[in-house]
């Protein structure tokens, strides 16, 4: 999509929406990999689980800190050199944490991996919403969702195959350059995002402090993404040391569940047709709660099933959620909204 060009229909717009696409996907594979790969770091270091589960307190602090710097960034440098950057970033980052030989210098690039990965939210929805007429902004939404979905499945499946022939550390290298490919292929092919994003100051962001459907989708976020992002980030641990599981089973038996998300999403379209936007969230963040309850108490074969059933139910909630959430506020504050809420 060239800069000067008005929205079109999401049938004419598929291929870049892809492009921005494996962009999420790269960027989101790059954090979810250390949960599959948290035990083998752990006896690389010789640390507990407690130690090696800050990792991903940096990756968000590092995380929250991009977002709400994120505007800035993109009006000096564009929603697309923003993607651009992050994915460059991300790339970096994945390889430094790689050759990293202490606990000190892993912290530091998980801090600046999670920078690299937050600049990529408020312009990666802009970038979607500003290619497609608003009617097919669920369709678009639910293809941009195949992404982070993707890398659910991906991340375990990878590390398995992968730590037969090298390290964690080359696993790491291996995803890095790869988001560093994508970053040059969005580069080369990829001309959406040619317009600047809005920087967080007071005059932006107290009209949205104001409205009270910018806090209660804050709300319904930390939920639904405290049972994607946190549920996943210690749950193939939690299989192996507290239920019993092989580490290698448990890892495929993570991955392979996670598919199912990619074929639940597109649901949450028919769910928002039929009942609303209101309802598909409460419905779906009751759902989880419900699901991520059974999953600490349960064994067996019901234990089996919400381990397939949990991450299915809470991927509904993106379409419907992100879709909420581009429709507060203007346009040129779309950005400032995602950064904010999320």
């Amino acid at each position: 999509m060239m800069d000067n060009q008005l929205p079109e229909r999401f049938t004419l717009q598929i291929k870049y929406i892809l492009f921005v696409t494996g962009v999420v996907f790269f960027n989101m594979l790059s954090r979810y990999v250390f949960s599959p790969l948290l035990l083998e770091v752990e006896r690389s270091f010789n640390i507990s689980h407690a130690v090696a589960s800050r990792f991903f307190l940096y990756i968000s602090i590092g995380y929250a800190i991009a977002m709400l710097c994120s505007g800035y960034v993109s009006t000096v440098i564009n929603h697309r050199g923003t993607i651009i950057l992050s994915s460059a970033m991300v790339g970096v980052t994945v390889i430094l944490v790689a050759l990293s030989s202490s606990l000190p210098l892993i912290y530091t690039g998980l801090f600046l991996l999670g920078m690299g990965s937050g600049f990529y939210a408020p312009s990666g929805i802009s970038v979607i919403t500003s290619m497609v007429v608003r009617d097919d902004w669920g369709k678009a939404l639910a293809v941009h969702e195949i992404g982070p979905n993707l890398s659910l499945v991906a991340a375990p499946l990878m590390a398995n195959l992968f730590i037969r022939f090298t390290s964690w550390r080359g696993v790491l290298i291996a995803i890095g350059m790869l988001s560093l490919l994508m970053a040059y292929l969005f580069f080369r092919f990829n001309r959406g995002g040619n317009f600047p994003g809005q920087p967080l100051n007071l005059s932006n962001i107290i009209p949205l402090l104001k409205k009270p459907s910018f806090w209660l989708l804050m709300l319904f976020f930390c939920f639904a993404l405290g049972g994607v992002q946190g549920v996943y980030s210690l749950l193939p641990a939690f299989l192996v040391t507290e239920k019993g599981f092989e580490a290698v089973y448990a890892n495929n038996l993570f991955g392979i569940s996670r598919i199912i998300c990619i074929v639940a999403i597109f649901f949450s379209g028919f769910l928002v047709d039929r009942i609303g936007i209101k309802k598909t969230i409460f419905l779906i963040l009751l759902c989880s709660g419900a699901a991520i309850l059974l999953l600490a108490i349960s064994s067996g074969a019901i234990l089996l099933i919400m381990i397939f059933l949990q991450p299915a139910i809470i991927a509904l909630f993106f379409p419907a959620g992100l879709a909420a959430l581009s429709s507060i506020g203007p346009p040129q504050t779309r950005n400032l909204v995602v950064s904010l809420i999320i």
